[in-house]
């Protein structure tokens, strides 16, 4: 009798081994041979911003030189790296650039705006923030352009929209 259910368990486990294998098999139905978007690591000469939770935010474009993202929750200790087709903002010497946020703040928020070039980081705006942060900045150098957005708030904040415009 014990070798009969020993038996008949061996059995029933190898069919659930069999039937979990051949779902797997028959359920990749994805014959696209499409390759995975590769990221461009940021290089950034801060030992400081290094240790932040760096978070990619792809830009969508709405006109030659404005850019928006929406509905990002900024954690403390996030680093969002805005950027547009895994490369910065091809700047100009003479633009001049507005960063516009609508901010649904989770008690007292913080935040800090700044831009990375050539590795290395400059601060834009570092500060208290409520419920519109705006802060623009003149480029004074040709070059790719990350624009960041830093958490140093206790919760976090949701940036309901923000917008990039160049001028």
């Amino acid at each position: 009798m014990k070798k009969r259910i020993y038996l008949s368990s061996i059995i029933i486990i190898a069919l659930l081994i069999g039937i979990s294998a051949l779902t797997i098999v028959l359920g990749n139905n994805d014959t696209s041979e499409t390759k995975a978007e590769e990221i461009t690591e940021v290089e950034i000469d801060d030992e400081f911003l290094n240790s932040f939770n760096k978070i990619y935010v792809a830009l969508k474009q709405r006109s030659p030189n404005n850019y928006s993202f929406k509905n990002m929750k900024l954690h403390n200790g996030d680093l969002f790296l805005l950027n547009g087709e895994n490369k910065g903002l091809a700047l100009k010497k003479g633009d001049s650039v507005e960063i516009d946020l609508s901010i649904i703040p989770d008690g007292t928020s913080a935040t800090g705006v700044g831009y990375i070039l050539n590795g290395n980081y400059t601060e834009i705006f570092s500060g208290s923030v409520t419920d519109q942060l705006m802060t623009d900045f003149y480029v004074e150098e040709d070059g790719e352009y990350i624009i960041c957005i830093i958490g140093f708030n206790a919760n976090f904040i949701t940036i309901k929209n923000g917008v990039i415009s160049i001028n």
